[in-house]
């Protein structure tokens, strides 16, 4: 990956949610190629992506030619991303001052049960690494299920 896609902040994210977006129609697709009733296959792409992930799963086990390896690892590697993803877009960035990016974090907030509050700082070291995972997964995605390119 070029380092001036991701030496801006805004950037990094900017192209790890872009990688997500392919990723996401790949789903789509693939579910659409290997689904055997269009309507059912319409209704599944409208579900989240979590069930997609899972819709997915089953039907590259049963209806394509991969090692069931690959699609575990594959599928565990999407619904990873899916969960980066969220982190990313659904918390603030925060920084200590007003348009500095030097120091700013993603910072994610989580509420357990009980009522304590967990928080996790995503850096632009951590959103850089998933630009990087999730541009090799959507190479070995279109490598595995070249039908998933093809709209």
């Amino acid at each position: 990956m070029e380092s001036n896609a991701t030496d801006h902040f805004p950037l990094a994210i900017g192209k790890f949610i872009h990688h997500c977006g392919g990723l996401e129609l790949f789903v789509n697709n693939a579910i659409r190629s290997f689904g055997e009733d269009d309507v059912l296959s319409a209704a599944a792409i409208k579900a989240p992506l979590y069930r997609r992930i899972h819709t997915l799963r089953n039907l590259l086990h049963e209806r394509s030619d991969l090692a069931s390896e690959d699609v575990v690892a594959l599928c565990d590697d999407l619904e990873a991303t899916r969960k980066n993803r969220n982190d990313v877009v659904h918390n603030p960035i925060m920084t200590q001052e007003v348009g500095g990016w030097d120091d700013a974090v993603i910072l994610c907030v989580r509420y357990k049960p009980d009522g304590t509050i967990i928080t996790e700082e995503l850096a632009r070291d951590d959103v850089v690494r998933f630009v990087n995972q999730t541009s090799e997964l959507l190479q070995r995605f279109a490598e595995l299920v070249p039908e998933a390119t093809k709209a």
